[in-house]
């Protein structure tokens, strides 16, 4: 039904810089792990050269890369967009920064094929290797929004934030049909919404590395917009926009340890 295994969805604002190592990382995990996949850019309105960088990366036969070009609207308009084109039997979201830890998407897998929906990556769980590199301040912002997040949405997770996400092909399809934000807010609004229909997340410890260096996030200007995104989110759940819980599913959330890894076309928009 699926012609690639994994679609990879990047989400792109000026990320010329980085992007490469990132394609390159996800190119090398698939000729050593799974063979076939799908990238897909998505170009946030970036102001700098990321598609042209995109759009002229050499992947091999077996990784189609994709380049979407949106209106710069925010992280999660891009990967909604995103994951519209996915086609893969696991939709994957990926930071553009990730090329150290694009490997870690093994353990996500890993916890799809023990019947997990949803894979979330998690820095908290066992977080001393996420430290390397990470200014303090973003430590202490991530934990607090994640405590902030979990009161205010019930969330039962300890780290929302994580730039690596595995979904098995139908639940994406479920969950990102019904996504509202276009922020910084749609990691909340995507894990509340999952909940709602009952859906099985996996929180997977994982040894998490950013780069850290060029970074878009900004804690304290970005703060209020997305604290305000998780009432919107709060709001949409109390009037049934995600719909509501399935029967069918009694396990809907766990926290798992992660495993050790198994050995080892552009299309631009308006």
């Amino acid at each position: 039904m699926h012609p690639r295994r994994c679609s990879f969805v990047i989400p792109a604002y000026n990320e010329a810089r980085r992007l490469p190592a990132t394609l390159s990382a996800i190119v090398e995990l698939s000729a050593s792990y799974f063979g076939a996949c799908e990238i897909i850019v998505v170009d946030d309105g970036s102001t700098d050269l990321t598609a042209e960088v995109a759009r002229s990366f050499h992947a091999p036969p077996s990784c189609k890369l994709c380049l979407l070009r949106v209106p710069h609207r925010g992280k999660g308009f891009a990967i909604r967009r995103g994951v519209h084109l996915a086609r893969g039997e696991v939709v994957v979201l990926c930071d553009a920064d990730l090329r150290e830890s694009v490997g870690e998407f093994v353990h996500l897998e890993a916890a799809l094929r023990r019947g997990a929906d949803i894979a979330i990556g998690s820095r908290w769980l066992n977080h001393r290797e996420c430290f390397r590199g990470q200014p303090l301040y973003r430590r202490i912002s991530s934990l607090l929004f994640n405590v902030v997040a979990g009161r205010v949405l019930a969330l039962p997770f300890k780290d929302t934030q994580c730039g690596l996400k595995a979904f098995t092909y139908p639940a994406a399809m479920r969950v990102f049909s019904l996504l509202t934000v276009d922020g910084w807010g749609y990691d909340v609004e995507m894990i509340r919404a999952a909940l709602t229909l009952g859906l099985r997340i996996d929180e997977v410890d994982l040894r998490f590395v950013h780069e850290y260096r060029d970074s878009h996030v900004h804690p304290l200007a970005q703060g209020w917009s997305t604290l305000c995104e998780l009432f919107t989110v709060r709001r949409n759940h109390l009037h049934g926009i995600y719909g509501g819980m399935s029967a069918a599913n009694s396990e809907p959330s766990r926290i798992v340890a992660a495993v050790e890894p198994s050995p080892s076309a552009d299309q631009d928009a308006a």
